[in-house]
């Protein structure tokens, strides 16, 4: 009996070891799924905004120079290659096309696109695409300092909108906001394999002493048979 019980409690630690480690293998991965979205969601956007007021700082300073629509472009094609698959768009709002105009194309753009209308109402919309890739659009305000070109205006207007695009694989994220989420999944994780474990081992001490108490209960009625014989 004692060698019976040895390798049932051998095969049931066995059971519940192979049983935590196939669960941890899942909750790891699961969890990095996890990070990941959360990334690319909440650190993305993150991300993205610092991505669009660097742009518009840098086109700013050459707006101020008194630079055309078309030198504008010429230095949003060089920005465009900050990062790889970097793609930046800029529309401009009524306000300013009142007085420099807008192209027919960017018109059909933001005729057709909700979410630069959105945007043109001074909501920051960030999108993750269906091929992955991140798109943060970026209300560009009216300040003091640029009364003095766009005289229509008044600071809080929205002089148009910032359009920028790039993959999943360029975020930059800092080492400090990943290793925070990492810690919080593997505290998270260790829990939920502790707690399965508690569980496990209570069912399988249940069953155990369910096995034992039905085998006690036979015997003894095996041997009342025997005495009545």
């Amino acid at each position: 009996m004692s060698n019976k019980k040895l390798i049932t409690n051998k095969q049931l630690m066995l059971r519940i070891t192979l049983t935590i480690i196939s669960l941890s293998i899942i909750f790891i991965l699961l969890s990095s799924v996890l990070v990941k979205k959360v990334a690319l969601k909440d650190l993305g956007e993150d991300d993205a905004l610092k991505t669009s007021e660097l742009i518009f700082e840098i086109m700013n300073t050459r707006m101020q120079e008194g630079w055309s629509k078309k030198d504008l472009n010429k230095i949003i094609f060089k920005l465009e290659h900050i990062r790889e698959g970097l793609k930046i768009k800029s529309y401009r709002s009524e306000h300013v096309a009142e007085m420099f105009g807008i192209p027919n194309e960017d018109k059909k753009m933001i005729e057709n696109d909700s979410f630069i209308q959105k945007a043109m109402k001074g909501n920051k919309e960030f999108m993750i695409l269906n091929d992955g890739s991140i798109r943060y659009l970026y209300p560009i305000l009216v300040k003091q300092e640029c009364l003095s070109c766009h005289t229509n205006s008044k600071i809080g207007d929205i002089n148009g909108v910032l359009d920028i695009s790039y993959p999943p694989s360029e975020i930059k994220i800092s080492l400090d906001s990943l290793s925070k989420y990492f810690v919080v999944f593997f505290v998270l994780t260790l829990f939920i394999i502790i707690y399965i474990f508690y569980i496990l081992i209570n069912i399988n001490t249940i069953i155990y002493k369910s096995f034992n108490c039905t085998l006690l209960y036979f015997r003894q009625k095996k041997e009342k048979i025997k005495s009545s014989l």
